[in-house]
């Protein structure tokens, strides 16, 4: 075993503070609280984010801490995951087999967050309903004492928002102290008992009960609350019921005296660390919370054993003998008492059975319908499951002489199913993370390989995509922090670029979490689609530099389904283009180039793709490296292979020094929008805009322009156009900006242009073919855009021009924090029909929410995709507007979705 370090907390300094004391205490308690807990298995939890190769890349930690068997045989745990920054709430169920039930949450997950706190499980209850009711607290502050917080969900994994407020009762105690939620209990006529205690000198124990409905039990107590005090601080608090309805509490002391510190000699082999004779304590009280002074001395009962260091849990026997759990010099012990308090000397040796086995932590059990008693305990580095007979003998039947290695890192809850298998659950680590892990044993203590992989069922929450609307700005920023702040937390960056509507309805969305390609696919009426990726998403690294994202420019979809994005990675520092197909359950199709990907040898950037009609692909990337910069048009057989017929090794050179817009045509054709140096001298570089297009087979098309090009009017080299869409007649809409520099009144202008099919500018559309979209000061800019993120995909002005079958005209473009969309009438004046005198603005995250991306299904619906930010993330969204730009309400729950996956990213090999 490892030397340990030298670790102390000195009370004596923090006088001067005295708002300090009780959050260090309170958090030494945390610790206690948790002693069933190896020190192997506390080191093992990651905090949210570390350092990997200068990279921060969040992991998660998810352990179980309470589980429970449905009626129906599936099986409900529940416990925290850290996999987006806060602790939350986190629920999975599974299949009698040990598969996940897909009918449950999202894929069998569920996740809850409460702002931006930190909350902790503590017990878990199947309500008579079906219903499912967590009990935990979070964590307290200096400025916030601990709230117990009880939130329930419907049986489909759904929060119950008739429930409380919004799914969530909170709870703060009268004394208003900082305290710890212990234990809870669900009595049989659906009234919740929870247990908590304060640290004080007089050791402050409550009692709670709830009715079913979430509201305090006026008849309990004192409005819903007792409050008793063994004489002694309590480090550990358990809580049971009694067949008869009577409520049993027992608690070990804490002692706290003038340091809190653990030394360990380097070397030691047999050192227990911590005091010993602690005095436990047992009381007893009526169902209507009134002390039952029948029990122990005037209802309760202390006694101290020389060794005993702590309580864990307690039960009843079937004859109604207590059972209680701790250990004796750092080994397992159970001890036994009598109904009345008085030690059972008939139970092992004089009341106390004590395992050989050195341990690390106090024993978890629980006690079989038969009376035998089932216990975890750590024996160096196993972990052992052992099963004792009613009088404390070991059962020598029970696996290898009463023991069973498990194969989990940790067990935090044991249950028994009807057939007499046996549930353990806790957590499984892997490197720094950890998983939601059951494993199952038949009676004998033999695994039931028949359960999930071989005995086994797990649950990553890191690659689930959670819920969050941006809404909460986090403290401490008062802006977004562009990636880092200070030594605040990494700033997640989730953000779609891209998105497609699939013929059957579906919406498939593109863009990056965190830093890898995230792919994720939407059922028409905006759930993720579970048959997709995984529980709906898709994501890889493909770069191979830790500091630069993956970033998706485009998508296709093949005749068959199979799913083609292009887009920018990294080899070392250097920008490469990537191509890459997953079949239409996202996957790799490993059919197609290396392993379903491949990475040009031209260009650093891939950003369109068109399907042909032959199966072909043609891809656009670039630019090349050095002067004078080119791009290229790749076309790619169904397999990946270059198509040598295809310019020259199934490349085609474009003379374009920047590729500001590419848009594919009906016939597999593709127009270019960029800009071509036409002058240098030494004190400037005068560029031109070309629209140009080209064939399928790599020619320019000379029926475009003069020679198939259009020199695009910039009013005097001013304008830059970001943005092209293709008019049922053939005509062009392109939009872009006019910077403030260009105008002598410095105005920033949003610019939307349209041109014939010959290239010639239409003069029928707005004046002389130009409409002003918007015009804003440098006052204007200056005032609101610090602080706030620019998006992956930055762009400026009018970004994104899309056309209605009526002909009508979209546009989006960000006007300060947010992007708004506008809608032109044929003739380029505003449709004053459409959202607030034809504009709409986006507005779901806190900070920001940009438009990356949009489409209009067939109905006439707006689908738009990006990113939408508070102060220390941003997620992916995806909203749907009615045709008159409303919020549609039948997309999703509320006309939006946003989720989060970066913590998803694996780290780099």
């Amino acid at each position: 075993m490892p030397p340990f370090c030298f670790v102390f907390f000195f009370l004596l300094p923090l006088r001067s503070q005295p708002i300090l004391i009780p959050i260090v205490l309170t958090a030494f308690l945390t610790a206690l609280s948790h002693a069933d807990e190896t020190p192997s298995s506390a080191l093992a939890r990651p905090s949210a984010a570390i350092e990997d190769n200068n990279l921060s890349v969040v992991r998660s930690s998810e352990q179980i801490r309470a589980l429970v068997i449905q009626p129906d045989g599936n099986i409900v745990t529940a416990g925290a995951s850290n996999a987006a920054i806060t602790n939350g709430f986190a629920l999975a169920r599974y299949k009698p087999d040990g598969s996940p039930d897909a009918g449950f949450g999202q894929g069998g997950k569920v996740t809850t967050r409460l702002d931006n706190e930190d909350i902790e499980v503590t017990a878990l209850a199947l309500q008579g309903d079906g219903k499912l009711l967590i009990t935990g607290q979070t964590s307290p502050t200096a400025n916030h004492p601990t709230n117990i917080i009880l939130t329930r969900y419907n049986s489909n994994g759904r929060v119950d928002a008739g429930f409380g407020a919004n799914g969530t009762v909170r709870t703060v105690l009268p004394s208003n102290t900082f305290s710890t939620v212990s234990k809870s209990v669900m009595q049989a006529d659906g009234k919740l008992l929870v247990a908590a205690h304060s640290l004080s000198p007089e050791g402050d124990l409550w009692l709670v009960r709830y009715e079913p409905d979430g509201k305090l039990d006026a008849g309990f107590g004192i409005k819903g609350f007792v409050k008793s005090s063994p004489g002694f601080s309590l480090a550990k608090v358990t809580l049971t019921l009694q067949p008869d309805g009577k409520i049993l509490v027992g608690g070990t002391e804490i002692r706290v005296t003038g340091a809190i510190g653990l030394v360990v000699p380097p070397g030691a082999a047999d050192f227990c660390p911590g005091p010993s004779g602690l005095r436990v304590f047992l009381a007893r009280y009526n169902t209507d919370g009134s002390i039952d002074r029948s029990f122990g001395d005037n209802g309760a009962y202390t006694f101290v054993l020389a060794d005993l260091r702590t309580l864990t849990h307690l039960a009843f026997q079937p004859d109604g003998k207590i059972v209680l759990s701790g250990d004796v010099h750092c080994r397992p012990a159970l001890t036994r008492y009598h109904t009345d308090g008085s030690v059972d000397t008939t139970f092992g040796v004089n009341g106390i059975v004590q395992t050989e086995k050195r341990f690390a932590g106090s024993p978890l059990f629980t006690l079989q319908p038969d009376g035998k008693i089932l216990s975890v305990l750590y024996a160096y580095e196993d972990l052992l499951l052992t099963r004792h007979h009613a009088n404390g003998v070991l059962d020598a039947s029970f696996g290898v002489s009463g023991a069973v290695t498990l194969s989990l890192r940790d067990a935090t809850a044991l249950a028994i199913q009807p057939n007499g298998d046996i549930l353990a659950a806790g957590y499984m680590s892997q490197d720094i993370e950890s998983d939601f892990a059951i494993a199952r044993y038949h009676a004998d203590g033999s695994v039931d390989t028949d359960f999930g992989s071989k005995g086994l069922a797990t649950t990553n929450f890191a690659l689930f995509p959670h819920a969050d609307h941006c809404e909460t700005t986090i403290p401490p920023f008062s802006s977004f922090p562009r990636d880092y702040r200070g030594d605040g937390p990494r700033v997640r960056r989730d953000e779609a670029s891209t998105l497609l509507l699939q013929p059957d309805g579906k919406i498939l969305v593109a863009g990056t979490a965190g830093y890898a390609l995230t792919v994720l696919r939407y059922t028409a009426n905006g759930d993720l689609d579970r048959g997709f990726g995984v529980d709906g998403v898709f994501t890889t690294r493909l770069s191979s530099h830790p500091k630069y994202a993956d970033l998706a420019f485009a998508l296709a979809l093949q005749p068959d389904g199979k799913i083609l994005v292009i887009g920018m990675t990294h080899n070392e520092m250097k920008g490469r283009p990537f191509l890459v197909r997953l079949t239409a359950d996202g996957q790799f199709d490993a059919s197609f180039g290396t392993e379903g990907k491949i990475i040009p040898s031209v260009g650093s950037v891939g950003s369109a793709l068109a399907v042909l009609s032959d199966g072909k692909i043609l891809a656009v990337v670039g630019p090349n490296e050095g002067w004078p910069k080119n791009w290229f048009l790749l076309r790619f057989l169904p397999d990946g292979n270059l198509d040598w017929a295809f310019g020259v090794g199934g490349i085609v050179t474009v003379n374009f020094e920047n590729l500001n817009a590419t848009l594919a045509q009906p016939n597999g054709g593709l127009l270019l929008i960029g800009a071509r140096m036409i002058k240098q001298t030494k004190s400037r570089i005068a560029t031109d805009f070309i629209l140009e297009r080209y064939s399928p087979t790599g020619s320019v098309d000379k029926n475009l322009g003069v020679q198939g090009k259009v020199a695009l009017d910039t009013w005097n080299e001013k304008v830059y156009p970001s943005t092209f869409a293709l008019q049922p007649d053939g005509k062009i809409v392109g939009g872009g900006l006019v910077p403030y520099s260009s105008n002598q009144d410095l105005n920033e202008e949003f610019l939307l242009v349209r041109y014939n099919s010959d290239g010639s500018r239409d003069p029928t559309f707005g004046e002389d073919g130009k409409v002003i979209a918007l015009r804003r000061s440098l006052t204007d800019l200056q005032q609101d855009g610090v602080g706030l993120p620019l998006s992956r995909y930055f762009c400026s002005g009018l970004c994104h021009v899309t056309i209605q079958d009526n002909s009508n005209i979209l546009a989006v473009g960000r006007v300060g924090k947010n992007s708004t969309v506008f809608r032109y009438l044929p003739d380029g004046s505003i449709d004053t029909s459409f959202g607030n005198a034809g504009k709409v603005t986006l507005a779901i995250g806190a900070q920001s929410t940009l438009a990356n991306a949009f489409t209009v299904q067939q109905d006439g619906k707006l689908i738009l995709a990006g990113l939408c930010a508070n102060a220390r993330h941003t997620n992916i969204f995806l909203a749907r507007y009615n045709p008159d730009g409303s919020i549609d309400p039948t997309f999703s729950a509320d006309g939006q979705v946003t989720i989060r996956i970066g913590v998803a990213v694996p780290p780099l090999p």
